[in-house]
């Protein structure tokens, strides 16, 4: 099955990379054009991660709070039927968006020449 998803996915399946995990070392097995970062939080994945059958989608996301790993998903589409799986995540989910979206708006407020 893993042969036809992108490696990410096995290496979260078999905990290769876990929480606390540092996000440099992630990133130096699978190079991005670099996560977005707001203030603490740094959010990187991708999606049409699927390699060799166009009607299976799958997308990944982790995120890390100042360079450690805490959250890690993914979901997709195989043959029409949806599926999520949540590999890891040390905090309370709802809590750490609310908490990522804060650092997000205060980075875009930060940005704007205005």
């Amino acid at each position: 099955m893993f042969r036809n998803y992108h490696p990410m996915l096995r290496d979260l399946a078999f905990r290769h990379f876990t929480e606390g995990d540092s996000v440099s070392d992630m990133l130096q097995h699978y190079p991005t054009n670099g996560p977005a970062t707001y203030g603490h939080y740094s959010i990187f994945g991708g999606d049409n991660l699927c390699r060799k059958n166009p009607s299976n989608h799958t997308s990944i996301e982790v995120i890390a709070r100042d360079g450690k790993l805490i959250f890690a998903t993914a979901w997709g589409l195989v043959q029409g039927t949806p599926w999520e799986f949540i590999f890891f995540h040390t905090t309370n989910d709802a809590e750490m968006l609310r908490q990522v979206d804060r650092e997000a708006d205060a980075t875009f407020r930060a940005q704007d020449p205005r």
